[in-house]
This record gives structure tokens, C-alpha cells and sequence, in this order.
């Protein structure tokens, strides 16, 4: 080439040597940096790649740190929980050792008290201090904030949410719905009473029992026996209720008597005018303090004046001619009056020599005619005759009820009323002979809430004049402020006979206290048929009542048809004809007593009493007892398949069967529910379902009465809980979010009560330990705490190991490839460049030398000028 403007050469060589610079360049960048992408230019895909996976990387090693952090927190929420645990062992220890109360002394139980309280009071403490960077873990701050109707209340005896994750979403709700109910295990026994012994092996979750039945069991007995060993076999005996007599409560009431009987009287009187006339008054002789009708003391008293002397006859006197007392106990008393001799028959007699004649005649009519009348007056007019007349206008004493008007006129307990009602008759008109019936006062006592009303009663020149009638409108209907008051704690009643009754009342030195009411918890009673299964005819019960005074307890059975029976209660009263029969009563008469009409309706039916039965019942109409109840039923005590009853004949008879009462069976297991959550299918055990998904661990118990198909119940989760972000992706898929409730004495135990009651004063402490708490209440109050807590440890423990744990490992493998992945785009191979300088390095010499040399050669031109 022999061209000197453009030198070709050159610029080849100059563009080679510029390119090994380049690549000389970013290989001293690469190992200087040790990256393999400094900048976009190097590897736009790469570097997309690069920045993505080490976003990826930065949160997986923040979720890491995030596992890491919940762990710790769960650990030492777990930490403080093994330290309740720790106590509540030590508390069922001394309650164990409490029970040994044989070999123990009492200040030695108060001592174990002491402990018990001590360690109550532990747990409080540990459950308001424990703590984890400032937030309190097991006081019930970190539990889920739930919300649920009234009516979904009733229906559930238990939930529980261990974990929600909310996402997207500010509440999560939870719809359980029962698409078939529970069973518990059941056997059937329709054989009716025993005729011979029998000995029975009866089997159930908890375990098995032997049980001797004696000849003459009755189903009640059977029942009874089997229900005595459900402790230990874990097997309850029951009837289908075949009559009831369910009562109310009832009042408190008092009966007081009129203080004295009314007499009967005969006012006869003479005179010559209308203006003049004098009165003889007979007064009946056999009336006592309490009895003054003719009814009461035998019958009728007639009266008769008679003159059977002619005129010219001789004198006579008046005397007593005949006392004459017929069949049924009437008697005619016949007086004879005095004449004149001066032929003309003038009557001589007057009312002071009648009188006379009567309180101090000492002939044989007199005598007897003192039986009957007394005589009163004292004026000199004569007599005359008289047709016959009776004593009139006596009345027995008879008596006014006061019954207890508080609570609306519902009755009750005095205990739920707020204090005893007492009423007395008095005569606070003490400075007067007349008064009206009036209600004095109605007094409280501010301490004892006791109530005392006290009536005035009316009086004429000095003499009480209040009758029953009297009573009954002041009491009921007065207007006074007095009244009023005393009708909020008080109302009257009285028979028909009684209220028109005119005995009076005296004033009482005591006020007379209300009592007898109850609440209405141990009144009712239940007949069920204790024939065998098949048995033809019906059962009826009647419970009569008279108003008759001190009436006893009696039973008759009277056949009704071909195979009907009915039984009739004939029940007991007071002295006033108040029924005193309470429904324990009636049980034991019917169970236990050897009349013919008490043995013979044992055989008919059996009887239960509510609660102890100690409340008296009232009379009830004739009703039929259901023949459903001859069924003994045998059930598991609780529900879900691992229940089950077993019942192994040993010597002599019980034949039970399955649930259609035919088919003979020895065995049968219980059923769980089925039900569904948020439409999924639940695990289910019991009464209890669960859900567990990613984001929803959660559990509903239903109670018994709501074990039905297609019950539903709603609870709303509304926010609390913790969250813990574990994962790479912020959703429920990295999340978890746990609940931890309350750990406290208030909170920890079950249906046999909460921990707290075992303090000194809550009423089951050990102190309290005797026939109405017994030690299995404790025992099973501690027991349930402890669950509750292992429990909740179980959970949290699991979500530690199974998930935490595991997904810090996880992440760490994840990691690991990433960072590899990343690695592998981003780094520096330093092999590969080390040898890319090395290549750029000689191209860079070789280019400056081949530069050099291309650059001499417009130079050698210049020798062809020469």
C-alpha cells in the first residue's frame, strides 16, 4: 500500500487494541468487584434474574429471622405455661392428699389450704406477668376477639379458635351446621320388675362393675343400682319421663284462728206493749272456746213456754215439764209457766223467776236442761206462752289464710324474697273502747329484710268485733297507705264457709310468721310404668286433697276397664287443711309402705322426685302415665364413637335389646356427629367439630339439646390473635396467626367448675370438702385446668416443631438454591476471567505492537521520493 492519506491499517490495528482494552477492562472490574454484572450493559436478562432472585432471597432471610422470633415467643409463652402446670400439680397433689382426711388433722387441711391458695395466686401472677418485648402473652391479650348471637350462644357449650389468619379480610366468619346428630351408646330393658336375683356385669368407657339385683328390684331399683356405679362404668340408667307433675312455686302462708267461737242464742221477749217489752235471753250451754254451731256440738236447741193449767186448778209454779232429744241429737226444751188459784189462770211466772228456774232448778229437768241453755234477765214481766223457737247464730272457730304476695303473687323461698313476713292481730287503741279494723303499720327491718304487719282490729265497748269478712277486705281491698303497703307482702283468703263465718278475732301477743314457700326446684314428681314391655292397659295417677283437718297420707289403686288402673294419692293436711305431703314423701309411701294400696301401685309404676323432693306438691287431676316410660335406658355418658355399653348377664335374668326394643342385644357403641364448616366436611368427636385449613384452626362443641340435624350456629372472628409472618409471600399462604386465651383462675377448668373456687371462701376449697362438695369436684376442677393448659402447650408446641421449625428449614434449603441460582448469574467465574485477562492482556501487547508497525509504513512512502 503505498496510500498515505488513509492509513487502513492503522485504524484495524487501533480498533483491535481499543476491543482487547475493553475486554481487558471488564475483566480487572469483574475480579476487582467479583460481581459478573456491574451494570445493566452486561447482562440486561441477567440482571433482571439477579435482582428478583435477591429480592427473594432478602425476604426469605427475614422470614427466617421472623420463625426465629415467633419461636421465641412461643417458647416462652410455653415456659410459663409448664409453670402452671407445674402448680396445678402440686395443687392436685394436696387435694389428693386432703382426701385422706382420716390421717389428717384439721390444721393440717388448713395448712394444705394455705398452699392452695398460694398457688392460685401463682398462676395469676404468672399469667399478668409474663411477658415478650413489653406484650403480655397469657392474660387473655393475645386471644381472638369472637362475637356471637345470644340464640348461637345457647347452642354451643364450647369453641375454641387456635389459629386465623384474616388476609384480606377484616372478619372471618365460621358456620357450623349439623348434618347428623350424635348417639351416645344405648341398650334398652323392657322387662319390668324383677321376680328373681340377677347379677350382672355392665360394661362402659370408663370400665365395668358387677351389679347384684335382688328378686323384688323394681325398675326404680334397677335404675338406681346402675346409676350408682356410673362413676365407675361411666353407663347412666334413665326413663323417658311417663308423667310429671311439674309445680310451681309456691306460697308462704300462715293460718290464724278467730280467738272464740260465737254462741248460740234465743232472745224471747214479753211485755204489754211494744214500747215495754223485757228480753229473756237462753245462751247455749255446750258451746266451748272453738265450737259453737249446732253441727259441732250435736244439733238444734228449741225453746218452749207452755200453760197447760186450767182456770180453778190449784197454784203451781213454773218448772222444767220435759227435755226431749230426738234420733239425730235435736232437743226441745219445754217449759211449764206459773199460774194464779184465783180461777181465772193468771200467769204468774216472770222472767227473773225463768231465769231462775233455769241456772239454779234442782229438778231432774232442770238439771238436764242446764246441759243444754243458760238463762239471763231480771225483770218482774211476766212470761207468756211461745211457740217453739231455736238457739240461733253460733259459729265454730274458724280461720283466715295469709299467703305471701310478693314476687307478683308467684311464691318462693323467703331466701329469694329477701326476708320472713310475720302478721299480728293487735289493739294499739289502747286509750279507747271503740275502733275501727285498720292495718297499724308495715314495718322492715333494714338488716334483716324481715317484714312485720300489724292489723288493728275492731272493737265496741272494748270487745273485738273483726270477723273473717272483716279481715278479708281490709287486707285485700283498703285503701289506706297502710293497706297499700301491706298488700305488696300480703293477700287473704278464706274458705266460703269461713267467710261468712261470725266468730272474731282476739289480739295476738306474737306475730305469726309466713312460712312454707319454696322456690319450686323440689316439688316436682314423675310416675313411670314399671310393667313389662307389652303389657296391655294404661296407668293413671290422681292426687286428691280434702280440706278436711289432719288428714293422712293414703294410696288406692282402683281397676278401670279390662287392664287399666288408677292410682289415687289421697293426701295429707294440717290442722287447718293445708296439704303437708311433699313429693319425697309420696315416694317413700309409695316405695316402702306395707298397705295393700301402696304394694300394689309399686308394681304399676315407680316414682321420681326433682332435687331432694322436700317441697310439698298440691292436688292434681286426674292424668295417664306414658307407656313409653316402662323403658330402662342404658347410655353411654357421653356421646361419640369411642362410647360404648355392654351388659353381660351373669345369673339369672335381664334381657336388654337395641333402641327398637325387639332385637336382643348384650352391646352398642355411640355415634359422633357429622357437620360441616364453612361448607368443608369437619373432623368430628362428640359433640365437637373442627376445621383446619391454612388459615382457620377452629372448634365448636354443641350442647346436648342442640344435638340435632340441621342445627346451625355462627361465631364471627373480629380481630386480636397474633400474626406471624413465616413465609416469603405476604398472604394467608406465609402467615399464621395463633390465639392464646387467658390463663388465669377465672378461666382455667370445665363443666365441674373453674380453678378460682378452690381458693379459701369461693366455696369448694379444701375446707369445704364434705357431703354437698365432695372431693371428686376438686378433683375434677384440677384435672380439667390441667388438660386445658397440656393442651394449649400441645398446640403451641406443635406449631413450634411442625411449623416453625419446618419452615425454618425449609427456607433455609430455599436459600441455599437461590443464593446459588443468583450466584451462578451474578458472580465472578474467576477462572474464566483470570484467563479472559490473560487473552485481553496479549491482545492489548499484540495490538500496540501491530499499531506500531502500521504506523511506520506511510514513513517507509517517503523513500520512493528519494
Amino acid at each position: 500500500m503505498t496510500r498515505i492519506n488513509t492509513n487502513v491499517a492503522s485504524l484495524r490495528g487501533l480498533r483491535s487494541l481499543n476491543r482487547a482494552n475493553d475486554l481487558q477492562n471488564t475483566a480487572l472490574t469483574r475480579l476487582s468487584t467479583g460481581l459478573k454484572i456491574n451494570s445493566g450493559k452486561d447482562n440486561p436478562a441477567g440482571l433482571i434474574a439477579g435482582e428478583t432472585l435477591r429480592s427473594q432471597i432478602s425476604s426469605i432471610e427475614q422470614s427466617i429471622k421472623n420463625s426465629n422470633r415467633a419461636n421465641n415467643v412461643l417458647a416462652t409463652a410455653d415456659a410459663a405455661l409448664g409453670e402452671v402446670n407445674n402448680l396445678l400439680n402440686q395443687v392436685r397433689g394436696l387435694v389428693q392428699e386432703t382426701l385422706n382426711s382420716g390421717a389428717l388433722s384439721q390444721s393440717e387441711v388448713e395448712a394444705n389450704q394455705l398452699q392452695v391458695d398460694a398457688a392460685l395466686s401463682a398462676i395469676n401472677r404468672i399469667s399478668a406477668n409474663t411477658t415478650f418485648a413489653g406484650d403480655k402473652l397469657i392474660d387473655g391479650s393475645k386471644a381472638f376477639v369472637t362475637n356471637l348471637t345470644k340464640a348461637d350462644s345457647a347452642k354451643l357449650a364450647d369453641f375454641q379458635i387456635n389459629e386465623a389468619v384474616f388476609s384480606t379480610s377484616s372478619t372471618i366468619e365460621i358456620e357450623a351446621a349439623i348434618t347428623q346428630a350424635a348417639e351416645k351408646a344405648e341398650l334398652r330393658y323392657g322387662g319390668g320388675n324383677l321376680n328373681s336375683a340377677s347379677t350382672v356385669e355392665l360394661s362402659g368407657t370408663k370400665g365395668s362393675q358387677v351389679i347384684f339385683l335382688g328378686g323384688a328390684s323394681t325398675t326404680g331399683d334397677i335404675k338406681n343400682a346402675i346409676n350408682a356405679a356410673s362413676d365407675v362404668t361411666g353407663v347412666k340408667a334413665s326413663f323417658d319421663p311417663g308423667l310429671t307433675f311439674g309445680l310451681e312455686a309456691t306460697k308462704s302462708f300462715a293460718n290464724v284462728n278467730t280467738g272464740t267461737a260465737s254462741v248460740n242464742t234465743l232472745d224471747s221477749q214479753f211485755g204489754a206493749t211494744s214500747t215495754a217489752l223485757s228480753t229473756l235471753t237462753f245462751t247455749d250451754a255446750r258451746a266451748t272456746q272453738t265450737q259453737g254451731s249446732d253441727a259441732s256440738l250435736g244439733g238444734t236447741i228449741s225453746v218452749v213456754f207452755a200453760d197447760t193449767v186450767t182456770a180453778g186448778t190449784t197454784t203451781n209454779t213454773a218448772s222444767v215439764s220435759s227435755v226431749a232429744t230426738t234420733a239425730n241429737g235435736d232437743t226441745t226444751i219445754t217449759i211449764e209457766i206459773g199460774n194464779s188459784t184465783s180461777g181465772t189462770a193468771a200467769v204468774t211466772s216472770t222472767i227473773t223467776d225463768i231465769t231462775a228456774l233455769i241456772n239454779s232448778g234442782t229438778s231432774a229437768n232442770a238439771v238436764a236442761a242446764r246441759s243444754y241453755v243458760s238463762a239471763s234477765g231480771s225483770t218482774a214481766v211476766t212470761v207468756s206462752t211461745a211457740a217453739s223457737a231455736d238457739l240461733a247464730g253460733g259459729d265454730d272457730v274458724a280461720d283466715i289464710k295469709f299467703l305471701d304476695n310478693r314476687n307478683d303473687g308467684s311464691g318462693g323461698s323467703v331466701s329469694a324474697l329477701g326476708g320472713e313476713v310475720f302478721v299480728q292481730f293487735v289493739d294499739s287503741a289502747t286509750g279507747t273502747s271503740s275502733a275501727s279494723a285498720s292495718i297499724s303499720s308495715v314495718s322492715t327491718n333494714a338488716e334483716t329484710g324481715d317484714t312485720t304487719i300489724q292489723i288493728q282490729l275492731a272493737k265496741t265497748s272494748g270487745t273485738t268485733t273483726s270477723t273473717i269478712s272483716d279481715i278479708l277486705a281490709l287486707v285485700n281491698s283498703g285503701t289506706s297507705t297502710n293497706a297499700i303497703a301491706a298488700q305488696s307482702f300480703i293477700s287473704a283468703e278464706a274458705t266460703s264457709a269461713d267467710s261468712t263465718n261470725t266468730s272474731t278475732f282476739s289480739v295476738q301477743t306474737s306475730a305469726t310468721q309466713l312460712l312454707g314457700g319454696n322456690d319450686g326446684a323440689n316439688n316436682d314428681i314423675t310416675f313411670n310404668d314399671a310393667r313389662a314391655y307389652g303389657t296391655d292397659g294404661v296407668v293413671n295417677v290422681v292426687f286428691a286433697s280434702t280440706s278436711a283437718a289432719n288428714a293422712t297420707l293414703s294410696v288406692s289403686v282402683a281397676a278401670t276397664g279390662t287392664s287399666d288402673n288408677t292410682i289415687t294419692v289421697n293426701l295429707a293436711t294440717d290442722e287447718f287443711g293445708n296439704v303437708t305431703s311433699t313429693a319425697d314423701e309420696i315416694r317413700t309411701f309409695i316405695s316402702t309402705d306395707t298397705s295393700d294400696g301402696a304394694a300394689t301401685a309399686r308394681g304399676l309404676v315407680n316414682v321420681e322426685v326433682e332435687g331432694n323432693g322436700s317441697e310439698a306438691v298440691t292436688a292434681q287431676a286426674q292424668q295417664t302415665v306414658d307407656i313409653a316410660s316402662r323403658i330402662l335406658k342404658l347410655n353411654s355418658s357421653e356421646f361419640g364413637e369411642n362410647q360404648f355399653v355392654a351388659v353381660n348377664v351373669l345369673d339369672g335374668g335381664f334381657s336388654t335389646t337395641t333402641t327398637d326394643n325387639v332385637t336382643e342385644s348384650s352391646r352398642d357403641t355411640g355415634k359422633d356427629l357429622e357437620a360441616v364448616i364453612n361448607g368443608q366436611v369437619a373432623q368430628t368427636s362428640g359433640l365437637q367439630a373442627r376445621i383446619k385449613t391454612a388459615s382457620l384452626d377452629a372448634s365448636l362443641s354443641f350442647n346436648e339439646d342442640n344435638n340435632v340435624r340441621g342445627r346451625r350456629a355462627n361465631v364471627t372472628i373480629t380481630g386480636g390473635g397474633s400474626l406471624f409472618q413465616i413465609g416469603q409471600e405476604v398472604s394467608a399462604a406465609g402467615q399464621i396467626g395463633i390465639g392464646i386465651e387467658a390463663v388465669n383462675t377465672a378461666r382455667l377448668g370445665g363443666i365441674a367448675g373453674k380453678l378460682y373456687e378452690l381458693g379459701s371462701g369461693a366455696g369448694k376449697s379444701l375446707l369445704d370438702i364434705g357431703p354437698d362438695t365432695p372431693g371428686s369436684a376438686l378433683v375434677d376442677i384440677v384435672e380439667q385446668s390441667i388438660n386445658r393448659v397440656s393442651t394449649l402447650r400441645g398446640r403451641l408446641g406443635a406449631i413450634q416443631k411442625n411449623v416453625i421449625d419446618t419452615n425454618v428449614n425449609s427456607l433455609g434449603v430455599a436459600l441455599e438454591n437461590i443464593s446459588e441460582a443468583r450466584s451462578v448469574i451474578v458472580d465472578t467465574d474467576f477462572a474464566e476471567t483470570t484467563a479472559e485477562l490473560t487473552k485481553s492482556q496479549i491482545l492489548s501487547q499484540s495490538g500496540i505492537s501491530v499499531l506500531a508497525i502500521a504506523n511506520q509504513n506511510p514513513s517507509q512512502v517517503l523513500s520512493l521520493l528519494g
